[in-house]
């Protein structure tokens, strides 16, 4: 390539036109948002590994995948996630309950957001948003809802079967692809073959042939553990559940005032000074806050099982 200005002749070596061209691409805005969710998720090294690897002597259209690295994994069908976590208090039940779900699944595993409805973040992306997802498992939160009082789910999310695979393939689930996508909403796997998820296999499989899927028997929450679980009903009822939930919240906040109470009086009695006093105290609510989820979480395990709850096709 040969750059002219005035009488003198630039000539660039192709080193030089790939070097321009990747900090051309990674200049871009919408670049810059992708590097930095790589690094939140993955580390600055491995960030800049991972760019390096994308970049190295391939054009700005062949680089276009570099952002859907951090957008995999997890797909909410309906709610926008960045929209659910400003806006929380003013959603629906519902939907709190995905994002609920979403949060907890999230924390205990390195899986990204893949978000369907924030359509502008992909530009100039146009690989989609599940262009470099690899094999790795496709989770799919979203409500199964029952009509008419049919065992099986007619929809998920409002979706169709057949708008949820146009969904996943619009959004670039390459034909290659060779994971499980997993309907993690309630009675997904009701009907099995005949069902929602049976009716879904059959569609998505002319896309990619050796996809396998996943779904539900039985209607879901999502654990503490980020795990899908079913209540069992053989030891409780939703009722029976919630009131022993109750019992062991109130057990450990009874357990915390008693502890700050001996605090206070350390504290009146000249033992322990302000400083001091607030230092343990802040240690204590600390120390509360994980009690009560640890103690809620091992009810939860208890509670809803894992075994027999899940489908697989084929």
């Amino acid at each position: 390539m040969i750059l002219t200005g005035g009488k003198r002749t630039v000539r660039r070596s192709q080193k030089e036109q790939d070097q321009a061209q990747r900090q051309q691409l990674v200049a871009q805005p919408s670049v810059q948002r992708a590097i930095l969710q790589m690094q939140q998720t993955m580390g600055n090294r491995s960030t800049a590994r991972y760019l390096s690897a994308q970049l190295k002597n391939r054009s700005a259209a062949q680089a276009e995948s570099a952002q859907a690295v951090v957008q995999r994994m997890i797909l909410p069908i309906k709610a926008s996630f960045p929209e659910m976590d400003r806006k929380k208090g003013s959603l629906s039940e519902g939907d709190k309950v995905i994002y609920d779900a979403i949060k907890k699944r999230s924390a205990v595993t390195n899986e990204s957001i893949a978000d369907p409805t924030d359509e502008a973040s992909w530009i100039p992306w146009n690989n989609g948003a599940l262009a470099a997802i690899g094999n790795e498992e496709l989770r799919i939160f979203g409500h199964g809802a029952r009509f008419a009082n049919a065992e099986e789910v007619a929809q998920i999310d409002g979706h169709t079967p057949e708008q949820l695979a146009e969904k996943l393939i619009n959004l670039g689930l390459p034909k290659k692809y060779a994971g499980v996508i997993y309907l993690s909403g309630c009675n997904t796997a009701r009907g099995e073959k005949h069902g929602y998820l049976g009716k879904f296999y059959q569609l998505i499989k002319k896309h990619c042939k050796n996809v396998r899927v996943r779904g539900n028997l039985h209607s879901v929450i999502t654990r503490m553990d980020g795990e899908q679980a079913y209540l069992d009903q053989t030891r409780f009822t939703i009722n029976t559940y919630q009131q022993d939930k109750e019992s062991i919240v109130s057990v450990e906040r009874k357990r915390t005032m008693e502890a700050y109470d001996l605090l206070i009086q350390d504290y009146r009695k000249g033992t322990i000074n302000k400083e001091e006093m607030e230092k343990q105290s802040k240690l204590l609510k600390q120390q509360a806050i994980s009690d009560v989820n640890s103690a809620v979480s091992n009810h939860e395990n208890d509670a809803y099982r894992t075994d027999g709850l899940v489908v697989e096709l084929p």
